[in-house]
């Protein structure tokens, strides 16, 4: 499950955003002042930032300026990097093209609809995972690129065979993947029910990366990758 931080000063609009967010099917932290949002982005991992800019402490721009230079440093992870959705009451044009230019990934006004904020949640998020080629599922993270796979941040020990049917099932989630399928895509060959390759595989697979409850068995089919946050 991906997680957001929120950056509010404002008690009651960062616990409404945190409504809105978590019903959305995403998990939430809130940092109340900029100064404790730089510890936490130090701590812990988040996939996408909320940002005031009316901050104490240390103001939003500053914040947002250091995640931007986080992010050219590539200290989020393997060509990961984290965007940032400015939140503010400022709504001139000038306001708005400056933030983009700062960095921000989008801005929005308040006040806001719910609707508004989580698709352009959902957009920013699609957006930043196909600019970087990475291929995220709760903790996982796979760079297509350059052939690397994390889990909760620490690179898995993976086979090139491995990697690519998690990159399969990562492409396909919430649908059914038919052995025959996965045989044709990873093996280049015609699936025989006598080779239990493709099994033996995916058991591996559910063991390294911890799926043993997403990643199912549709009996005498093949598998599906459940992603219970997404709509299938």
């Amino acid at each position: 499950m991906k997680t957001i931080l929120i950056i509010e000063d404002d008690i009651s609009i960062a616990r409404l955003i945190k409504t809105y967010v978590s019903f959305a099917g995403y998990e939430a932290a809130i940092a109340p002042d900029g100064e404790l949002a730089l510890v936490m982005l130090g701590e812990e991992k988040y996939n996408l930032v909320i940002l005031d800019l009316m901050l104490p402490h240390v103001d939003g721009e500053m914040v947002l300026e250091t995640i931007r230079f986080l992010n050219g440093c590539g200290i989020f992870g393997i060509k990961l990097r984290l965007p940032v959705i400015v939140v503010s009451a400022k709504s001139s044009l000038v306001d708005r093209v400056r933030l983009l230019r700062a960095g921000a990934d989008d801005y929005i006004t308040k006040p806001f609809e719910s609707a508004d904020l989580i698709a352009r949640i959902e957009a920013v998020l699609r957006r930043t995972e196909r600019s970087f080629g990475v291929l995220e599922f709760g903790d996982i993270a796979m760079d297509i690129d350059r052939h690397v796979v994390l889990k909760g941040g620490r690179e898995v020990d993976i086979t090139p065979k491995e990697f690519d049917l998690l990159q399969y099932f990562l492409e396909n989630r919430n649908k059914v993947v038919k052995r025959e399928e996965l045989s044709a895509h990873v093996w280049g060959q015609e699936y025989l029910e006598s080779s239990r390759t493709v099994e033996i595989h995916v058991q591996r697979l559910r063991k390294k990366m911890g799926l043993n409850e997403e990643l199912r068995t549709v009996t005498k089919v093949g598998y599906i990758l459940e992603d219970k946050r997404e709509p299938k």
